[in-house]
C-alpha cells in the first residue's frame, strides 16, 4: 500500500474540482503487475465527496482520464450481493440453467 497525497488522488485538471479536501487515500496492490492497483480515499466531509461524484462523468470525455473510475464504497455483503447479481444476470445470457452463488 502506498500514501498518496491529494495531489496524487485527485487531479484537479481532470475532474475540474477546486476546493475538495481529502484526509487520507492510498494505492492498495493490483493483482497483476500491469496496472496501477485501485486508490481508496476519504474525504473530510461529506460536500467534498459530493463534489467529486458530482464531477466523475466529467473524466469520461477525457482523453488522459478516460479510463480512471469512481466508485461508492460498498460494504462486504454489498459487493457480495453484486457479484452475485453480476453472476446471475451472466449465466442467465449465457443461456445456463444451473449456476451457483455466495
Amino acid at each position: 500500500m502506498k500514501h498518496l497525497g491529494q495531489s496524487g488522488f485527485i487531479n484537479k485538471n481532470g475532474l475540474k474540482v477546486n476546493s475538495v479536501n481529502v484526509a487520507f487515500a492510498e494505492r492498495k496492490s493490483a493483482g497483476s503487475s500491469n496496472k496501477p492497483g485501485v486508490v481508496v480515499a476519504t474525504f473530510r466531509s461529506a460536500e467534498d465527496k459530493l463534489t467529486v461524484m458530482k464531477s466523475k462523468p466529467k473524466l469520461k470525455g477525457d482523453n488522459m482520464y478516460g479510463n480512471v473510475y469512481i466508485h461508492h464504497d460498498m460494504s462486504i455483503d454489498d459487493r457480495r450481493t453484486s457479484y452475485n447479481l453480476r453472476t446471475i444476470v451472466a449465466a442467465v445470457n449465457r443461456g445456463e440453467r444451473s449456476l451457483s452463488i455466495q
